[in-house]
């Protein structure tokens, strides 16, 4: 197999279930990006366990608020735990610029210089960048 495969799935989908969940139908990020996460995870050598952990975490912080009526203690807090998504595959270096791109992604979207949809897309991609180096280490 392709070591470079978790990247080739990860980022882009990531990023595009990202934003398609924060268009229509928040499931999207909440519950098809963690069978994703799991999907990926079930293609390298990782135990069962931690698959199913990363797919749990996925769904839990992805329904953490972080929206415009959420005050930025609370957006810090959400963006703290994107960043924690991997954690049961070990830790990556990665894992720490999650919650400073999200934070930036969402003041730049909050005073309009760039549109929310390219903050999602951003956090989507940011979200399985540390997932997707842990993979391709192993």
């Amino acid at each position: 197999m392709n070591k470079e495969l978790a990247y080739i799935i990860l980022l882009p989908l990531s990023s595009f279930l990202f934003m398609l969940g924060g268009f229509k139908w928040k499931a999207w990020r909440r519950f098809v990006l963690p069978v994703v996460l799991f999907y990926v995870c079930s293609l390298y050598p990782v135990s069962l366990i931690q698959g199913i952990l990363v797919a749990i975490l996925c769904m839990i912080v992805t329904s953490l608020p972080y929206g415009e009526n959420s005050s930025w203690t609370v957006r810090i807090g959400t963006a703290i735990s994107y960043g924690l998504i991997g954690i049961p595959l070990g830790f990556d270096w990665l894992m720490l610029l999650v919650p400073a791109v999200t934070i930036l992604m969402l003041a730049l979207s909050k005073w309009g210089v760039i549109q929310h949809k390219i903050a999602e897309g951003v956090i989507g991609f940011s979200i399985a960048l540390p997932i997707a180096n842990m993979l391709y280490k192993l």
